[in-house]
């Protein structure tokens, strides 16, 4: 089963995503249920996004699915102002 965990909420919202079996097949993430472009560098397995015009000032709930390569899913939901 994939792994999501948020490392950072401050001027880029990092996200850790990690499946050690199949591997990641597809990634999206969501800014109050608006699906925001996450940049993903899979080298160091991290999800990165610059809060843009979908992401003003305020409180947000982002969230963030992802799916390993034999269909397991795994979606993460957390509050957080920016």
């Amino acid at each position: 089963n994939p792994i999501v965990e948020i490392l950072n909420e401050n001027v880029f919202i990092h996200a850790k995503i990690s499946d050690e079996l199949s591997g990641i097949d597809s990634y999206n993430g969501y800014i109050d249920n608006k699906w925001v472009n996450f940049y993903y560098d899979a080298k160091n397995d991290v999800l990165s996004y610059s809060p843009d015009e979908h992401c003003t000032k305020g409180k947000h709930i982002l969230k963030i699915v992802v799916s390993d390569n034999v269909g397991n899913k795994k979606t993460i939901q957390h509050k957080f102002t920016y």
